[in-house]
């Protein structure tokens, strides 16, 4: 299932705003003598837009995906065909611990089931595995204020009711901030933001303590600096998919990992490789300037062999970032062809211009197609949510997948390509997720998790910018 995406501009827009007006938040009032009270003044409902389906940032930590339960510790829940994961059981608890947190995660009460207050559609996301935010059927379902979806259970409920009809997706976006003990006193509060389909449902607000059922809370003189993340089971069956959270304590930003050039100005670093018909007349594939490499700019005549700029350090798991403009001069062979180039990644064996690899090609129209060259084997995801796997260690050495859509623009385009060792890879152009394959074996089955990496040269003008790799 492919989801629906915001704009990054709204995005910060968004949070721009709420980081704003929760600087001048005044914290609500603890009604301690109103916990769980019917009589307690519901909110206002409003009807959000389209439910925000965010991709993970480079840094985010995905929890569930819809491929394994593998961030969790041992559970009940499970995957079902649909790739959601459904409550059941004992709860679930991630095996990391975290304190300070950014987290989206979407859940879904089945229209099957009929809720009755606290009944038949609740669960919850805990916080630490201590302060929950309520999940509950709420567009319909009426209970206790503090205790329907997006409260702050027991303590605080929802600026507003931002509830989805039952059957349909909902988004919590949160941000976190863990409580700051000294000499075993609370110093700061816990705080949590949150969003309910991209609206503004806590801001900024203090937790009076650990979530507590039917009491008023309070601090513990003891408080751990971080703890799991958990879902609560209630004895209902809700969905849940696209998990994701971000570590945003302070020592962890000091830390941030940095982006560097892999092919350096100076070309000390890397591999070049050519045709053995390279031109006579030291024609060059490749101008390597301070932020951009121009590619056959400076060639001569009207043929151009096919060549590669090639990393000497092999990476595992990684992020990369480029541009590309396409130029005016096309070359043959392919001078009625497509203007045509990639990037190649877990390059290995003979480099030659079409080396053993995994390929996010750039080309006129086409630009994120995968290709799986000489050997590997890799299970694709089609634009469809289809599962495929494609062979390139048979007859067929070269397998071949198609983007979702085409997003290449007039001058210049961004790519983006995500590996994760042997497990994952994400293609996007201009921010859009256009390819995604998994399980990447070589040909002797075994898993295929680094390489080095490559941008061709295939007849065509054209000039790679601003190249930045961020090795994790």
């Amino acid at each position: 299932m492919k989801p629906f995406y915001k704009s990054r501009t709204f995005l910060i827009f968004s949070f721009l705003c709420i980081t704003f007006v929760s600087l001048v938040q005044s914290q609500r009032k603890y009604q301690k003598d109103s916990i769980h009270s019917l009589d307690r003044k519901k909110p206002a409902r409003v009807i959000p837009g389209n439910t925000i389906a965010l991709t993970p940032p480079s840094d985010a930590i995905i929890l569930f995906d819809g491929t394994n339960l593998n961030q969790w510790e041992a559970t009940n829940f499970f995957i079902t065909d649909n790739k959601t994961m459904v409550a059941a059981k004992g709860g679930i608890k991630s095996k990391q611990a975290f304190g300070d947190v950014q987290i989206h995660i979407e859940w879904k009460v089945n229209d099957t089931i009929n809720p009755n207050g606290q009944k038949g559609a609740n669960s919850g996301l805990f916080l630490m595995d201590r302060y929950e935010v309520q999940i509950l059927e709420s567009f319909v379902n009426t209970t206790y204020a503090d205790g329907q979806a997006g409260a702050m259970y027991g303590q605080f409920p929802p600026l507003v009711n931002a509830a989805k009809p039952q059957g349909n997706w909902n988004s919590y976006d949160i941000i976190f901030k863990a409580p700051v003990y000294k000499k075993g006193k609370v110093k700061e509060k816990a705080r949590i933001t949150v969003l309910h389909n991209g609206v503004l449902v806590q801001n900024n607000q203090e937790y009076e303590g650990p979530t507590v059922f039917r009491k008023v809370a309070s601090y513990p003189k003891v408080h751990p600096n971080k703890a799991p993340i958990a879902i609560q089971y209630h004895g209902d069956p809700i969905e849940f998919r696209n998990i994701w959270v971000r570590g945003v304590d302070e020592k962890k930003q000091k830390k941030a990992i940095n982006w560097v050039n892999p092919f350096p100005k100076d070309g000390l670093g890397t591999h070049y490789v050519y045709s053995a018909r390279e031109g006579l007349k030291e024609n060059k594939h490749f101008t390597i300037k301070e932020n951009s490499i121009e590619v056959l700019y400076n060639w001569e005549g009207n043929a151009a062999p096919y060549a590669m700029l090639t990393s000497t350090k092999e990476y595992s798991n990684f992020n990369l970032e480029l541009e590309y403009k396409w130029g005016v001069r096309k070359f043959a062979p392919r001078l009625e062809a497509k203007r045509d180039a990639g990037f190649l990644f877990h390059v290995s064996g003979d480099l030659t211009p079409w080396p053993t690899s995994l390929e996010c090609q750039i080309q006129e129209t086409d630009a994120g197609d995968l290709w799986v060259i000489k050997g590997p084997t890799v299970t694709a995801t089609d634009k469809n949510g289809v599962e495929n796997i494609l062979n390139s260690s048979g007859a067929k050495n070269f397998q071949y997948q198609e983007k979702y859509k085409n997003y290449e623009v007039a001058g210049w385009n961004s790519v983006r390509v995500e590996v994760r060792g042997s497990k994952s890879a994400k293609f996007y152009i201009n921010g859009h997720l256009v390819n995604e394959i998994k399980d990447f074996k070589d040909a002797k089955g075994n898993p295929l998790n680094k390489g080095w990496i490559s941008i061709q040269a295939e007849g065509a003008e054209l000039t790679y910018r601003n190249i930045r790799l961020q090795e994790l």
